[in-house]
């Protein structure tokens, strides 16, 4: 049975799925729960492994995703945001920028990944 929180990340990875069908971008998605990627991609006729993270905000109105032991297993990673209104944001980032065993904040004051919001262009 699956826990609390894979059950998170899947609704995460359904709606990246929704959003990169939405722009006529092929992806397929893996059976059983691979902990390296979580869809594949047809990015001009390669194909690239993504990497889902989703998150609600905290009590200070900030996301925060936890990476590890990933480093190398995906060429991208989408973080998906789901604000309390359930507006949602996606943010399409290149795997050379992200660090292994690290973790990202999102929200007010955090300007770093800010260039990767709606980033879809990257898997066309």
């Amino acid at each position: 049975m699956a826990t609390k929180n894979e059950l998170f990340g899947s609704i995460g990875e359904r709606l990246v799925e929704i959003e990169l069908l939405k722009r006529n971008i092929d992806c397929w998605q893996l059976a059983g729960n691979n902990p390296y990627f979580d869809l594949v991609v047809d990015v001009k006729g390669s194909l690239r492994k993504v990497q889902v993270k989703t998150a609600n905000p905290n009590k200070k109105g900030k996301f925060n995703y936890f990476l590890k032991n990933s480093a190398g297993y995906y060429d991208y990673l989408v973080l998906v945001a789901i604000e309390e209104n359930n507006k949602l944001m996606f943010y399409v980032i290149p795997s050379s920028v992200v660090a292994d065993n690290t973790s990202i904040t999102l929200g007010e004051y955090t300007k770093k990944y800010e260039r990767f919001l709606e980033n879809w262009d990257l898997l066309k």
